[in-house]
């Protein structure tokens, strides 16, 4: 079982080739009545976390990673899984970087969402960008989807949204190779199922962000 929370995390990894695990945005009760109980066994235990058998997962990264390893997203090598966890966390940077504008003081948020657009954003963009270009993949480690792949898709979706919501123009539009991947991803058959789904259309952020 995979609980996580009412808005945007990256469920579209959780349900990719996952058709028999159960997924359930939690209740606001969560906190405080399964929380403590989950704690008992986990004293980490947070959203978003992961139920398989005995063992309970939380953190995002460390779900992320975990169902990567079950469902063989994290490479076929060392040298891939090295990459692919760079890859993760510098995508971690970028959400970061949008969370400090979207959950930051009210006042601030409309400089604060130029800036991000015109400076963070093609900086981290133009990296994934030279990734591509030397793998020579339409992925940023292999010809597939891992599990870095979705943790970017994922930002680069919310970017989209958050740019045509404010007026801004498509941060993919300097960027060829990621615009094949966000396009090749999106279209991925595997992830067909989710993208009908309610979970596709969940809002991006907490009710209390600047941008939802």
């Amino acid at each position: 079982m995979v609980g996580y929370f009412s808005f945007s995390t990256m469920v579209g990894y959780f349900d990719y080739s996952t058709t028999q695990s159960k997924f359930r945005p939690v209740p606001t009760t969560w906190f405080s009545k399964e929380k403590p109980a989950l704690a008992e066994i986990n004293p980490l235990i947070n959203l978003p976390y992961i139920i398989d058998g005995s063992i309970i997962v939380t953190q995002s990264n460390a779900c992320l990673k975990y169902l990567g390893r079950k469902l063989n997203l994290l490479g076929a090598n060392e040298h891939d899984l090295t990459l692919i966890e760079q890859c993760i966390f510098q995508v971690w940077d970028l959400r970061n970087e949008l969370i400090r504008v979207c959950y930051g003081p009210k006042e601030a948020y409309e400089g604060g969402a130029a800036a991000h657009f015109a400076k963070a954003v093609p900086g981290h963009y133009s990296k994934f960008e030279a990734l591509l270009r030397r793998q020579g993949t339409t992925y940023l480690v292999t010809k597939s989807p891992t599990a870095a792949d979705f943790a970017l898709w994922e930002m680069l979706d919310h970017h989209e949204l958050w740019a045509k919501a404010i007026g801004q123009p498509s941060p993919l539009a300097a960027f060829p190779l990621l615009q094949v991947l966000y396009s090749e991803f999106r279209s991925c058959p595997k992830l067909a199922v989710f993208f009908a789904s309610p979970l596709a259309t969940r809002p991006i952020n907490a009710p209390h962000a600047h941008f939802k």
